[in-house]
């Protein structure tokens, strides 16, 4: 079953960190969705294999309907309400 979480995608060569995808998607708001290219640091890797990245800067890129936390919050709790 495909996750419905963004991705999270690591550069080695750029040393960044990106979201890609949906991040929120409530009834009646509009959906959170596009891309955010922040610096990262390899900081540990999980017996899985998934590095665990460490951001150190504010996003270098965005792109898409990205809302801010307070927003975002509104919308999730709008959706709970009814």
């Amino acid at each position: 079953m495909p996750s419905q979480l963004p991705s999270l995608r690591y550069s080695q060569p750029k040393r960044s960190a990106s979201r890609l995808g949906v991040y929120a998607n409530y009834p009646g708001a509009p959906a959170e969705a596009g891309r955010l290219v922040v610096p990262g640091e390899i900081i540990d890797v999980s017996p899985e294999g998934v590095p665990l990245i460490d951001l150190v800067g504010s996003p270098t890129s965005d792109a898409g309907n990205v809302l801010s936390g307070a927003e975002s919050t509104a919308d999730l709790c709008a959706a709970l309400v009814g």
